[in-house]
């Protein structure tokens, strides 16, 4: 069986984690096992992620060696990767990046350097980077948007819209206000509470959380009820 590794700053829930897993999900169905690489970061994140790939902590080199497939989710591990790339053979693998953020021109130059160097492709899953893509790496690209929304025939809205609402003891009227995204610095989530907050009094809104990370200790302290994570 062929695997394929994914190098992560952490393992959490978050967009590259998402990309990651999507894609760990995919091959499978072409008999390539994956296996997820980062500092644990959600408990939660590890357990769903584990049905679908293996999950590692920190690169081993028995991981490399045997993968056939690199995809590199973080700059960080970038730069691992050029200084093992003579002890591991890399010249052997498919290595891929993947590029989830759009950098300053002056940055994404500087990485473009080591990428064409190092990679053997290049994954752009927003249309935001097309420009700086085009200009600076000279290695294959592909175009592949992460999420696909699922869509259902309009006469199934109102069973799956009932359907969610009863599970999550949502009334019928109550509008929902969500917030999905890693629980870190940075995202959001304090103002999102400050805002739920105001409404608090009110039965006309839901206000939903989705995600995980280091700042879940802030839902945790949420004081009111009208607040579903």
């Amino acid at each position: 069986m062929k695997r394929a590794l994914h190098l992560l700053d952490r393992i959490r829930f978050g967009g590259a984690e998402s990309v990651a897993l999507n894609y760990a999900r995919s091959m499978a169905s072409w008999g390539v096992r994956s296996t997820l690489c980062g500092k644990p970061d959600s408990a939660h994140f590890s357990a769903f992620a584990s049905r679908y790939a293996d999950i590692r902590h920190r690169i081993d080199p028995k991981e490399i060696r045997r993968a056939d497939y690199l995809f590199v989710h973080s700059n960080r591990n970038l730069f691992r990767l050029l200084v093992l790339r003579s002890f591991f053979r890399l010249r052997a693998k498919r290595i891929v990046y993947i590029q989830h953020l759009p950098y300053a021109e002056w940055k994404f130059k500087l990485l473009a350097r080591i990428i064409n160097r190092l990679c053997t492709g290049f994954i752009r899953i927003t249309p935001m980077t097309e420009s700086l893509v085009e200009r600076y790496i000279r290695i294959p690209v592909e175009f592949i948007p992460n999420f696909y929304l699922p869509r259902y025939a309009l006469s199934e809205r109102a069973a799956i819209r009932e359907k969610v609402r009863n599970r999550y003891s949502i009334e019928p009227g109550q509008r929902i206000v969500l917030f999905s995204g890693a629980l870190k610095p940075g995202k959001g989530l304090p103002e999102f509470l400050t805002l739920a907050e105001r409404f608090a009094g009110s039965a006309d809104y839901r206000f939903v959380v989705v995600g995980d990370g280091q700042q879940a200790g802030l839902i945790a302290a949420y004081p009111h009820k009208n607040l579903l994570w």
